[in-house]
Order: structure tokens, then sequence, then C-alpha cells
């Protein structure tokens, strides 16, 4: 989870992953910014990522501001993106894949030349 810390402290979560295609749809309403480029500012803390994000996390935490009414001080809004846990596996992770086939007894390796009975 990544969350936002306003200039007087407070902490607003968000996990981006979670983000519903309604709210996506939202933040493209209210900012005019196509979804996948508010994404991309927020990775660089543009001012257009920061504000949707950031206003999105304050409604989910049930502080609802108007977005066109949302200041404040770039330099004093802080994003802190949480790194996974290298010791938990990632949900990007593709599982290993499983054969509905049954599996061969054969060896893949050459084989050496036969010997012939004596």
């Amino acid at each position: 989870m990544s969350k936002f810390i306003d200039p007087n402290g407070r902490e607003y979560p968000i996990t981006l992953a979670e983000v519903t295609n309604r709210e996506a749809k939202l933040l493209q309403e209210v900012t005019g910014v196509p979804y996948h480029r508010l994404v991309s500012e927020l990775a660089l803390h543009g001012p257009d990522g920061m504000a949707a994000f950031y206003w999105l996390a304050m409604r989910k935490s049930d502080h609802h501001v108007e977005f066109a009414a949302l200041e404040f001080p770039m330099g004093r809004l802080h994003f802190v993106m949480e790194e996974p846990d290298p010791t938990k596996g990632s949900d990007a992770t593709p599982a290993p894949a499983k054969s509905s086939s049954p599996r061969s007894t054969r060896s893949t390796k050459p084989r050496g030349p036969r010997s012939s009975p004596s």
C-alpha cells in the first residue's frame, strides 16, 4: 500500500492495484487526462498525477473535497510508494504451467550406440 502524507502530517493510504475501473473513469472525468498518463505522472510526481490520486486517496478515506477546489503545495505533499516485500511472491509472478497431457517417461538425452547381444 502506498500513501500520501499532507503538509499537516495526515496520511491517506492508496493501493494503485486496487483502483477500480469506475474510479479510473472518474479520475479521467475530473482531470480531463487519460488514466495511463495520470499513473505515469504520479510516478514522476507530476501535478496531474499527484492531484488526481491524492484526491482519490482522500475520498477513499472519507475526506471529500471538490476536485476543482483542491490546492496544495507540491513540495510539501509527499507520496510514499511502498516497496513490495521480496520475501513474498508477487501477484505478477506467473504460476508454473500445468500440462493436461500425461508426463512422458522417456528421456530427452541422446543415447549412445546400442550394443548388440552376444
